[in-house]
C-alpha cells in the first residue's frame, strides 16, 4: 500500500470535503427556493448561456457538469419541460444531441445570476483577501486539470 496521509494531508482533504458538501448543500436549498432550481440545473443553463450559440452537445454538458448521461438526461428533460431548453440533432453527427438554450432559459440565468453571486462571495470570495485570490484561483485551475485529464 501507498503512503498514509500526513495529518496536514487529511485536514486538507477532511475541510476540502466539508466545504464542497456545505457549499453544494447551501446553493441547492436556495437556489430551490428562490428558482426552482438545482444547483446542477443552474450549471447547466449557464454553461449554455456562456456559449457563443447558446447550444452544446450533450455529451460536452456531461463530461463538464460530471454527471452521467442518464442523470444528464433527466436534467435536460426536465428543463425541457419547464421551456428553459429546447434539444436539436447534430446535422454533421446523427448520433448527436445539443441541449438549446432558450429565451425563457436565458431570463432565468439572469435573474438568478444575482443570488448565485451573492452564496459564491458568502461562501468563498469573501473569505480570501485580493492577493490570495490569483493564487488560490490558480492553485483550483491546478487541481481541476488534474481531474479531468
Amino acid at each position: 500500500m501507498g503512503d498514509r496521509l500526513s495529518e496536514d494531508e487529511l485536514r486538507l482533504w477532511r475541510q476540502w470535503f466539508e466545504i464542497t458538501r456545505r457549499a453544494s448543500g447551501r446553493f441547492d436549498d436556495e437556489l430551490q427556493e428562490r428558482h426552482d432550481l438545482s444547483l446542477i440545473d443552474l450549471e447547466i443553463l449557464q454553461m449554455l448561456f456562456d456559449s457563443e450559440d447558446r447550444r452544446r452537445r450533450m455529451s460536452e454538458i456531461a463530461e463538464l457538469t460530471v454527471v452521467s448521461r442518464s442523470r444528464l438526461t433527466y436534467r435536460v428533460d426536465r428543463l425541457c419541460e419547464r421551456g428553459l431548453l429546447q434539444r436539436a440533432g447534430d446535422t454533421t453527427d446523427r448520433r448527436g444531441t445539443y441541449a438549446c438554450l432558450t429565451v425563457d432559459g436565458a431570463a432565468l440565468v439572469e435573474a438568478a445570476a444575482p443570488d448565485r453571486d451573492r452564496i459564491v462571495r458568502s461562501t468563498l470570495i469573501d473569505h480570501v483577501t485580493d492577493d490570495e485570490l490569483p493564487a488560490v484561483a490558480a492553485l483550483l485551475e491546478r487541481i481541476v486539470g488534474v481531474l479531468r485529464a
